[in-house]
Parts: C-alpha cells; structure tokens; sequence
C-alpha cells in the first residue's frame, strides 16, 4: 500500500475559526485571545518562546497548542511531538479529521521541539502548529471547531459536483447524466477517465483522436500514452470466394435455386 501524500487530497484550508473571531474583540479582551503560530519545518518545530506575550500583557500565558490538518487524514494516524526537557508525546486522531479541522494537545505541554506522523513529505504539509495564550482563546477555539468542522463538509459536498472530485455514488450521477453506466467492477478511476472523454468534444483529428483513446484506457504496463493511432492510406485487399447453400432434404414438391432459396420458380 502506498503512503498517502499531502498533495493528493484537498488544498490548504483557511486559519482557524478563532483567529477570525478573535480579530474582532476590542482591545480589553486582546491578551486573553492572543495566539502565536509556530512555524514548522520538515520533522522540526522552530524555537519560540512567549516573552512578547509577557512583555506586552504582563502576565505569563498558559499556552494550548492546537493542531490543524492542513488535507484530510488518514484513519489510524498518530502525531508524535518532541517536549524541551521531557519525554515525546503521542496523540492519537480521531478518524475522519478532515482539512481545516483541529485537536488540542494535552494541557500543560510545555515548549514542543518535533512534530513525526508517518505521512509522506514535511511534516507543514500536513500540520498547523497554533499556540492559545489565553483562556478568551480556549472559548473561542470550543466554539469555532464546529465552524470549521461544517465549512470542510460544505466544501467536501460542493465537490461532489465536480466530475474531477466526485467519488463512488456520486461519480455514477454525473454517468447518468451523461447516459454513461459503470460498468461491473469498475473503479472510480477508470470510471472518470470514460466519463471525461464521454463530456468532451474531440476533433476528428489523429492527434485529437488518439488522445482521447489514451485517456480512456489510461497508462499501460507503465507507459502512459500506450496507444498509437496511424491513420496512413493503405492498399484495400478482399477476396471472394462463392458458396453454395443447399438444403439437407427437399420434399416432394419443392424447389431451390443457386442461391439456396427455397420455393423459388425454376421454369
């Protein structure tokens, strides 16, 4: 089985529902939504600390970290972040974490060093790292996750227009709209490739024509353009050869001519 890659799925989704929300409090509730994006390169977590915070507001903050998917993730997945001073931590995701969807990590963790999950590419192609400096910032994240939540399923069902997009059950209503059936056993993607053919024009061109084979049949044995069409004028050969067509038995009676007819007049 092949590892998922980032760049196969959605693309990147917006900030969070509670960056958005908290640009928009008054300055009395600043400190308490203030937020510190942590940047994130390859498997590491570029060093940061929270002085400007402190400098700023007065007050130390007690940071949670939240983790945004950048593209849908893969059931089973575990995100390992190494801790300054203290052992790795381990978060197991829930299945079905879509794009722009989030979990927190556990209260308390201190300063993160490394962020691992087993997905293929650098680790900012998966993840957003968001630090929360204030308990204005938890509310905001709790009430927000389910905005973020529902703007990933509405983008999920609008693609489901797209023949590019659309999968399975959907896949076969942009077929019936077309008069184009599955056939048994076909995949998705070999499904998509016929449809795509079936909704385009193609000029009656070599070039046009053998285009349009090769996306229907998709890459063989490795070659992705397996097809080639020569449409040279050739010499026209056929041959004859005349057959005679007898019956087994006549009855009293009947007749047939050279040709196998039976009941024809022979005067």
């Amino acid at each position: 089985m092949s590892t998922p890659t980032a760049q196969a799925v959605a693309p990147d989704p917006p900030r969070l529902a509670a960056a958005d929300m908290a640009a928009r409090l008054t300055a009395p509730f600043a400190r308490g939504a203030d937020r510190l994006p942590l940047v994130v390169v390859g498997t590491a977590v570029a060093p940061y600390d929270f002085q400007l915070h402190t400098a700023q507001f007065g007050v130390a903050p007690r940071p949670l970290y939240i983790l945004q998917a950048r593209h849908d993730v893969p059931a089973g997945t575990t995100v390992t972040f190494g801790v300054r001073g203290g052992p790795a931590l381990s978060l197991p995701l829930p299945d079905g974490l879509t794009a722009g969807t989030s979990v927190p990590l556990p209260d308390g963790t201190g300063i993160l060093t490394g962020i691992q999950s087993g997905l293929a590419g650098g680790q900012e192609e998966w993840w957003r790292l968001t630090a929360l400096l204030g308990t204005m910032g938890r509310l905001l994240w709790a009430v927000g996750w389910e905005r973020d939540h529902l703007r990933r399923q509405l983008a999920r069902t609008a693609a489901q227009r797209s023949l590019a997009h659309a999968q399975g059950a959907h896949l076969d209503r942009n077929g019936a709209g077309l008069g184009v059936v599955r056939a048994p056993g076909e995949t998705d993607e070999a499904y998509r490739r016929r449809l795509t053919v079936a909704r385009r024009w193609t000029l009656p061109t070599p070039a046009g024509l053998t285009a349009a084979l090769n996306d229907a049949v998709g890459p063989i044995d490795g070659v992705a353009d397996p097809l080639v069409l020569d449409d040279t004028n050739a010499e026209l050969r056929r041959g004859l050869l005349p057959l005679r067509v007898a019956p087994l038995d006549l009855l009293p009676g009947q007749s047939v001519d050279v040709l196998g007819t039976l009941g024809a007049d022979l005067r």
